[in-house]
C-alpha cells in the first residue's frame, strides 16, 4: 500500500477516572514524526553589543487538508531579518515575513517550505496564521500583514496548487487594531454549490475590543468586512467586561450555518465563552444560548482561564504551563519559570447538520492564575446552540498529567 507503515499502539492509561464515556480501546499511528519546517532555514545574527538574534522559531501551527495534500501554517521567525540601522544607532529590519508555510503532497511524507507574499505592492507578513480549504481542493491562508503604505492588515492568500504556490494578499481590511484572526471556510446556506471564505479577528479599539468580520463569496479574490459585535463595559468587575479574544468560526458543512465562538473578559476571576451564529452568510448574526445557573446572561458560558499568572520578563505578565522555578525571584511576587509555554484558551467548535460541538479548557481552580491543574471540556448542542447537554470532561485525570490545554 502507498501508506506510512503503521507505528506502536498507545493503548488508555488504567489511571483513568473519567466515567460515562465511550473510550477508545487504542490510537493507530501510521509511521515516525516528520519535520515540515526545514531546519537549514534557521540562523542565528550576532552583532557587537546586541545579544545573538536567534531565528529559529516556528509557532502557532494551522492545518488544513484536501485528501493526501496538507498545507500547514505557522509563524516563522527565519522570515525576520536583522542589519545595522544605515541612518543612525542600533538595528533594524529589512525584512519581516512573519508567515510562513509547508506543503505535502504525500500525505506528510515530505514537505516544502516558504513564506506568504504580502498584498499588492507589500511585502511585510505578520503571523497568526490560519488556513482552510474547499471542496475543491482550494486552499486559503489567513495572517495579520502590512499593506503598501505601512497599514496593519488582515490578509488572504489563497492557493489553487496544493500550497506549492500562493496568491498575492488580498486584504480583507485595513485594521491597525487587528489580532488573532481566523478562517472558516464553508457553502453557502442559500447557494449549497458555492463555498464562502470567512474571517473573524479582534479589533482593538479605545473603548473596546470589537469583533470584526469579512466574508468572500468569490472564492477569496474580494471580501466584504464590517464589525458584527462590540461589547460594553459592566459596572460589575465579575460580569462580561469590553474586550474580547481568539474567535474561532466554523461553518455548518451541510446547512451552511456560521458558528463563531469566542472568549469574552470579565475584570476578576471568572472569565467567559460567547457564540454568535448566522444562518445567512453573516448577513445578520443571534448569540447562542447556553443558560447556565447563576451566569450573568442566557448567552455566556462562564469558566476559569487555565495557567499559572507568572512574569515573562520585565513588566510582562502572562498565564503559562511550566517548567522548573527560575533561579532569581520574579517581581512583585510573582513567579518567573523557565520553559514557560504562554496559555490562551481559545474555544474550539465543530458542527454538522444542526448539531454543534464545543470544546475550551479551563482552570481546575476558581481563581485567575492559580496554580491548579487545567482539564478539556466538551458540550453539545442538537438544536444549533439554543440548548446544551451537561459539561463533559475529555480528558483523562491522571496524577502525572497537570494541564490539559489547547483543544482543537
Amino acid at each position: 500500500m502507498d501508506e506510512l507503515h503503521a507505528g506502536p499502539v498507545i493503548l488508555p492509561d488504567p489511571s483513568s477516572q473519567v466515567t460515562n464515556l465511550d473510550v477508545a480501546q487504542q490510537i493507530q499511528l501510521r509511521g515516525d514524526n516528520v519535520q515540515a519546517n526545514f531546519p537549514s532555514g534557521d540562523y542565528v545574527q550576532q552583532f557587537t553589543g546586541f545579544r545573538p538574534l536567534v531565528n529559529a522559531v516556528q509557532s502557532e501551527v494551522s492545518t488544513a487538508a484536501f485528501g493526501k495534500n496538507i498545507v500547514l501554517g505557522y509563524n516563522n521567525s527565519a522570515g525576520i531579518h536583522i542589519v545595522p540601522n544605515p541612518s543612525g544607532p542600533g538595528l533594524i529590519a529589512d525584512r519581516v515575513q512573519i508567515s510562513g508555510f509547508a506543503a505535502s503532497n504525500n500525505g506528510g511524507k515530505s514537505w516544502t517550505n516558504g513564506f506568504l507574499p504580502g498584498s499588492h505592492g507589500a511585502t511585510e507578513t505578520d503571523g497568526d496564521p490560519s488556513g482552510g480549504v474547499d471542496r475543491h481542493g482550494k486552499f486559503y491562508y489567513a495572517t495579520l500583514a502590512t499593506d503598501s503604505l505601512g497599514g496593519f492588515t488582515v490578509q488572504v492568500n489563497s492557493s489553487t496548487d496544493s500550497g506549492a504556490t500562493w496568491s498575492e494578499g488580498v486584504i480583507v481590511q485595513q485594521d491597525d487594531g487587528s489580532d488573532k484572526e481566523w478562517l472558516a471556510v464553508g457553502p453557502d446556506p442559500g447557494n449549497k454549490n458555492r463555498d464562502n471564505v470567512y474571517v473573524t479577528w479582534t479589533s482593538f479599539q479605545a473603548t473596546a475590543c470589537q469583533l470584526r468580520f469579512g466574508r468572500s463569496t468569490d472564492g477569496g479574490a474580494t471580501f466584504t468586512a464590517r464589525t458584527i459585535f462590540i461589547p460594553m463595559a459592566d459596572p460589575d468587575a465579575a460580569h462580561p467586561q469590553n474586550c474580547l479574544q481568539a474567535s474561532n468560526p466554523v461553518v455548518d458543512g451541510i446547512t451552511g450555518t456560521l458558528y463563531v465562538p469566542f472568549l469574552r473578559y470579565s475584570h476578576l476571576d471568572r472569565d467567559f465563552i460567547q457564540m454568535m451564529v448566522s444562518e445567512d452568510a453573516g448577513d445578520t448574526f443571534h448569540f447562542a444560548t447556553f443558560n447556565i445557573p447563576g451566569a450573568p446572561s442566557s448567552t455566556v458560558l462562564p469558566f476559569t482561564q487555565p495557567g499559572e499568572l507568572t512574569e515573562c520578563g520585565g513588566n510582562n505578565f502572562r498565564l503559562t504551563i511550566h517548567g522548573t522555578l527560575h533561579p532569581g525571584p520574579g517581581k512583585f511576587g510573582i513567579p518567573r519559570y523557565v520553559n514557560a509555554s504562554r496559555i490562551l484558551s481559545q474555544p474550539a467548535a465543530a458542527a454538522r447538520n444542526g448539531i454543534v460541538y464545543l470544546a475550551w479548557s479551563k482552570s481546575q481552580g476558581l481563581f485567575y492564575g492559580n496554580s491548579a491543574g487545567s482539564d478539556v471540556w466538551f458540550i453539545r448542542s442538537d438544536d444549533g446552540g439554543q440548548s446544551w447537554n451537561a459539561p463533559v470532561q475529555a480528558n483523562p485525570t491522571v496524577a502525572t498529567e497537570k494541564h490539559h490545554v489547547m483543544p482543537s
